[in-house]
């Protein structure tokens, strides 16, 4: 898992006319497998290290893999890291705290 904090934000309408923030796509990592095993292969079905971002839209928490995904595993502080962030995210849209 990748986490960015230092790109830009962008604000654009949605359908539903509210507002949503995105990351800005300039020297970010492209989205999905990237072909490594940095834990080394778990088991069989492992496909390897995926790169996904969290993103608030239109009032969500908004998790993209750009691949279907069967599972996911990550090491106790990314989890810790992942929970923490998605937490940031949903704080952000109750107005308790501020995207970074």
């Amino acid at each position: 898992m990748i986490e960015r904090p230092h790109f830009s934000r962008a604000k654009r309408a949605t359908p539903q006319g509210r507002q949503s923030t995105s990351l800005s796509r300039k020297n970010f990592p492209k989205l999905g497998p990237t072909g490594n095993y940095p834990q080394g292969k778990l088991d069989p079905t492992d496909e390897g290290e995926l790169i996904f971002t969290i993103s608030v839209c239109a009032d969500f928490v908004r998790m993209d893999f750009q691949k279907k995904l069967e599972w996911l595993a990550m090491t106790p502080n990314q989890a810790r890291v992942m929970a923490s962030l998605l937490k940031q995210k949903a704080d952000a849209i109750d107005g308790g705290g501020k995207l970074e």
